[in-house]
């Protein structure tokens, strides 16, 4: 019997803890971005995050980070958006690069 209330209130704030975990808000595009504006742009949009890489030392100056990929990807709803960062994210091309007008093919030196 004198444990009835102890429980009853860790049960209840366990209850009120689970429903604290907010709804899932649409995901913005940061990938590309620095990973300190990608932070700004999730905190505004009420999103968790969970940045992964950095390096041995991990992140320390987030300016100095790029977001190479995100996941989910938008226009996807979530909680939570992984962050995979890197110095710079070499390989990773936009989808609607133009090659034809970024390597102009009458530009040869011959």
């Amino acid at each position: 019997m004198r444990y009835r209330a102890p429980v009853a209130a860790a049960l209840f704030l366990a209850f009120i803890a689970g429903g604290c975990g907010g709804e899932a808000n649409p995901v913005p595009d940061v990938e590309g971005k620095r990973l300190d504006v990608a932070q700004e742009l999730l905190d505004d949009a009420g999103l968790g995050y969970e940045v992964i890489g950095g390096g041995d030392l991990g992140v320390i100056v987030r300016r100095n980070w790029q977001v190479c990929e995100q996941r989910p990807r938008p226009p996807k709803r979530a909680k939570s958006v992984e962050l995979h960062v890197g110095r710079s994210c070499i390989g990773n091309v936009p989808d609607d690069f133009d090659y034809d007008e970024y390597y102009d093919e009458d530009d040869d030196d011959d």
